[in-house]
């Protein structure tokens, strides 16, 4: 809702702006409410459809819901997230639209950019993603670091534990889009005030991820 406001928007549009904030902030904080993990599906099949449905109804809630506040057609723009690409559906809408995948293109760019520069490359086929390991990432980062923002990056020997608490971040950052870096930002700068660190458990979505609470290792 500030951030509404700083950017010139009424205060009418700012109220719908923080609706859609708190139901979009519940929906990716507890995993679609069970979603993301099958509700502890036991097959294939369940966990990847809990993932998908988790992300489609985040990405799709997210656009109706800027739709809404911007007072234009519930669905003249609608966005739609399919594992590591979000199409775009609507009328005069292009179906792949640069500014709905800038983090999956980023992301992406730096891992290729890692395997080209000695890293290693592998691809996810349950989480339907790339997982870039070694290189450059370990000279800049460390052996102890990963990263799960739109795709997986992790130390050259990366272990199951840390494998599976990016694998939060990964999906967190789908069901977002480009509102999850900012929010998930936020909530650092809120760890750190409060005495913590920006990766420790001060920062709500760190937790979720350290609790391994949608994610077993």
């Amino acid at each position: 809702m500030i951030m509404h406001l700083s950017t010139g928007g009424s205060w009418d549009d700012a109220w719908k702006a923080g609706i859609v904030g708190l139901e979009v902030g519940a929906w990716s904080i507890t995993g679609g409410f069970g979603m993301v993990n099958g509700f502890r599906s036991s097959t294939r099949f369940g966990k990847m459809a809990g993932k998908m449905g988790y992300q489609m109804i985040g990405t799709t809630s997210i656009s109706i819901g800027d739709n809404w506040t911007r007072n234009k057609g519930l669905f003249s723009k609608v966005s739609l997230g399919v594992g590591p690409i979000n199409l775009t559906f609507g009328k005069g809408q292009r179906l792949l639209q640069l500014e709905n995948n800038i983090g999956n293109i980023i992301s992406n760019s730096a891992g290729i950019i890692n395997t080209v520069l000695g890293g290693k490359i592998k691809f996810d086929h349950d989480n339907l993603t790339c997982v870039y390991t070694g290189g450059i990432r370990d000279a800049f980062f460390g052996k102890d670091t990963a990263f799960g923002s739109y795709a997986i990056f992790g130390k050259s020997n990366i272990n199951l534990e840390d494998y599976t608490h990016e694998l939060h971040h990964l999906w967190q950052s789908r069901a977002m889009n480009n509102l999850y870096l900012p929010v998930y930002g936020g909530l650092g700068i809120t760890a750190i005030i409060s005495k913590g660190v920006f990766y420790n458990y001060n920062n709500f979505y760190e937790q979720i991820g350290y609790g391994h609470y949608w994610f077993d290792y």
